[in-house]
C-alpha cells in the first residue's frame, strides 16, 4: 500500500467490463464512494465479445447506476489515448472487478493509495494464481473456494494480502452460482478492507516467494470425453455452462453445445442393462427433447443443448475427445507461453492420469 494518507471518503474507481463485476459494484456502491467505472468502449466490446465471457456495455450500465463512465480503447491499457484519459482522473483507490489483464506500471502509478484486486482458487492465492480458477475448481469437484484481497503490483496476483475468506461448493453449484457466491463473498471482503484501511487497522501479509499457477482455458478446451465417469462429465459441464460458451461434443461432424446435464443412476441392477452400450450413445430422446446418453458408467440426461434432434435417431453416438489429451495440450500451451510459471500440482496430476 502506498504511504499517502487515506481520506475518510476516498475517491474510488472500478475497472470493469463483465457482468460479475457489475454485480459487485451494485453490492459496494452504498458503502463505498465509487466515482467512476473504467470500461471498454463499445467498439472494443464487439471486438472482444468471443474472448471475454460475460462482457457488457459498461457505458450503458454505468448510466443505469448513475455512476460516471470512463471509456478506454485497449483491454491491455497500452493505448496512448488511454494514458491521457486515465491521467486526468483523481484516483485514491481502484478496485478491479472483472479485468483479466495485468495492469501496466504507468496505470498503477496514477493511483494514490493502491489498486485492490481479489483472486480466488481452490488452493488459495499462492497455489492457484492465474486463469479460470472457478472453472478449474468445479471441474475438479472442489469443496471450497478461497479468496484473498491484495494490493496489485506489476506481477501476476503477487501483491501483499490484505484480507482472506472462502465459500463452500455444493454438488448443485455451477459456474453461474459460483460467480454469484464469489461476488457476495468478495463484496464482504472489500467492505472489511475499506473499513480497515480508513481506520488504520490494515495488516499486510507478504505472499510466499514460490507460487503455483492455473492455466488459461479456451473454448476449444471444452470437449466432452464420454469415456470418463458420469460424475466427471457432470463436473465438466457445470464448470463451462452460461455465461461461458458451454461444454462441447460432436455428432456426425456437427459441434453440439451442452449447458446442463444430470446423472441418471438407475441403481446397480438396471445400470448393468446399459453396460454394453458404447459411451456417448444416444439411448433415446424424450418428448421434451431431452437426450439420454451413456457415459462410461451410467446414463445421463442432457437438459439444455442446441442439437436438432430431428436429424438424429436413437443409437447415434457422440464422439469423445480425450480429456487427458486436452489437459496435456493446455499444459503444453501454458509452458510455451509462461515457461517460468510453475503449474498447480492438481493440473499436472490431471495430465498424468
Amino acid at each position: 500500500m502506498k504511504k499517502n494518507k487515506v481520506k475518510k471518503k476516498p475517491c474510488v474507481y472500478v475497472l470493469c467490463c463483465v457482468s460479475a463485476g457489475l454485480d459487485l459494484i451494485n453490492l459496494l456502491k452504498k458503502d463505498i464512494n465509487i466515482i467512476g467505472i473504467i470500461g471498454l468502449n463499445i467498439k472494443n466490446i464487439t471486438k472482444n465479445k468471443d474472448k471475454i465471457s460475460g462482457i457488457l456495455d459498461m457505458k450503458k450500465e454505468s448510466k443505469k447506476l448513475g455512476i460516471k463512465f470512463i471509456g478506454i480503447n485497449s483491454y491491455s491499457l497500452k493505448d496512448e489515448k488511454d494514458k491521457n484519459i486515465i491521467a486526468k482522473l483523481d484516483m485514491d483507490i481502484v478496485i478491479i472487478a472483472g479485468w483479466q489483464r495485468l495492469l501496466p506500471n504507468w496505470f498503477l502509478s496514477q493511483v494514490k493509495n493502491g489498486v485492490i484486486n481479489i483472486h480466488g482458487s481452490m488452493d488459495g492465492i499462492s497455489l492457484g494464481k492465474g486463469r479460470s480458477p472457478q472453472n478449474w475448481a468445479l471441474m475438479m469437484g472442489a469443496k471450497k473456494m478461497f479468496f484473498s484481497a491484495y494490493f496489485v503490483d506489476e506481477n501476476i496476483d503477487s501483491g501483499k494480502i490484505i484480507e482472506s475468506s472462502y465459500f463452500t461448493y455444493q454438488l448443485t453449484d455451477d459456474i453461474e452460482t459460483s460467480y454469484v457466491k464469489a461476488v457476495l463473498t468478495t463484496s464482504l471482503i472489500i467492505k472489511k478492507v475499506f473499513s480497515d484501511i480508513i481506520n488504520n487497522k490494515i495488516k499486510l501479509v507478504k505472499q510466499p516467494v514460490r507460487s503455483k499457477y492455473l492455466p488459461k482455458r479456451n473454448p476449444n478446451d471444452g470437449y466432452i470425453d464420454w469415456n470418463t465417469s458420469a460424475k466427471q462429465i457432470y463436473d465438466f459441464v457445470r464448470s463451462l455452462t452460461k455465461p461461458y460458451p458451454g461444454a462441447r461434443t460432436i455428432l456426425n461432424g456437427e459441434i453440439v453445445k451442452i449447458w446442463k446435464i444430470r446423472i441418471l443412476d438407475l441403481g446397480a441392477k438396471h445400470n448393468k442393462s446399459y453396460i454394453n452400450y458404447k459411451p456417448g450413445t444416444l439411448i433415446f430422446k424424450t418428448f421434451e427433447n431431452k437426450i439420454i446418453v451413456k457415459s462410461k458408467n451410467k446414463l445421463m440426461i442432457i437438459d439444455d443443448h442446441n442439437l436438432n434432434l430431428k436429424k438424429y435417431s436413437e443409437g447415434s453416438i457422440f464422439d469423445s475427445v480425450s480429456f487427458k489429451n486436452q489437459i496435456k495440450n493446455i499444459i503444453k500451451r501454458h509452458k510455451n507461453t509462461f515457461p517460468d510459471l510453475s503449474l498447480n500440482n492438481r493440473i499436472i496430476k490431471l495430465g498424468r492420469n
